[in-house]
């Protein structure tokens, strides 16, 4: 909302915008054919896909945040995990899906996070871990390759940095930190390799891409075309990375699929929908989009009454 007050302080001008966000799904061969793929009037966000090849996706239907799984034939929803805190973040790791579940106090303040695993596609979750959530320590995330006999990887901001550290879902105990990134680099998000043997982090002013071996411990990095980088992801070859944000020229809002190299090409673009959290089929078919409109746009007058 954007207010503006007349010169003498009795009318006050501003303007309502109101968004919505969807799941689309991008077919890599028609890029002219978008598909929108949920319909109702929430808030969802693209978060996997199942081995099968069915999206994953995080909705705010029920007030909370719950994940769930849709046939890309039927359209039919499918809830996977939900309850009275926040779900999100999934990742597929063979037959498993792994998710946050926000656990909260008597007053509902989030105090810690679980790492919650599903098997089989079953609706009964196990915890795997817990974090705390500290002054000191926050903004847990974790990424999977496709492999179930490769680790994941931890991530969480301590102090002034983004530390990694390997993360066996078989395991309550996270593995020792291996790679610690300044925050102050301005990091907007990051991804795992495919073979889990490469790390992909996203870095603000300038956009760009920074690529760190996990092996020989080399590290590349490469400008991304974009004045403010939003998400990145892995495609499932490992030879590209998908990237969403903003660009200073118009329209504006694009999604890139950039090489290895660091040279790139423009899938999707726009002057009206923000493009977030990029996330690929496993066979390389699809691209799983956020796609937020803004529907609602308008000047409103407030006046002092005399």
């Amino acid at each position: 909302m954007n207010l503006q007050a007349s010169a003498d302080g009795n009318r006050l001008v501003y303007r309502r915008q109101e968004s919505h966000k969807d799941v689309f799904i991008l077919p890599l061969d028609d890029l002219s054919s978008p598909r929108r793929l949920t319909h109702e009037d929430w808030a969802e966000t693209p978060s996997g896909w199942t081995a099968a090849g069915q999206p994953l996706y995080v909705s705010n239907r029920s007030g909370n945040g719950d994940l769930y799984v849709q046939d890309l034939e039927t359209l039919a929803p499918t809830l996977l995990a939900g309850g009275p805190t926040y779900e999100g973040s999934a990742e597929v790791h063979g037959d498993s899906v792994l998710f946050w579940r926000d656990e909260t106090d008597t007053d509902g303040v989030v105090t810690g996070h679980a790492l919650m695993r599903v098997e089989g596609g079953t609706s009964e979750a196990a915890q795997i871990l817990r974090v705390d959530v500290t002054p000191e320590q926050a903004d847990p995330s974790f990424r999977c390759p496709q492999s179930p006999e490769l680790d994941c990887v931890f991530a969480e901001r301590v102090a002034r940095f983004m530390r990694f550290s390997w993360l066996d879902p078989s395991s309550p105990e996270l593995g020792e930190p291996f790679l610690a990134v300044p925050t102050g680099a301005g990091v907007l998000g990051w991804d795992l390799a495919p073979d889990a043997r490469h790390l992909a982090v996203l870095l603000h002013a300038p956009s760009r891409i920074v690529i760190h071996d996990l092996e020989d411990g080399s590290v590349n990095e490469h400008l991304v075309d974009l004045h403010r980088a939003r998400d990145v992801a892995w495609g499932p070859s490992g030879g590209y990375l998908y990237v969403s944000g903003y660009h200073l020229s118009n329209p504006p809002y694009r999604v890139l699929r950039m090489a290895l190299d660091g040279s790139a090409e423009t899938l999707w673009i726009s002057g009206e929908t923000l493009f977030s959290d990029p996330t690929p089929s496993p066979d390389g078919r699809f691209l799983a989009l956020g796609v937020t409109s803004f529907e609602v746009d308008d000047l409103w007058l407030l006046e002092r009454s005399k």
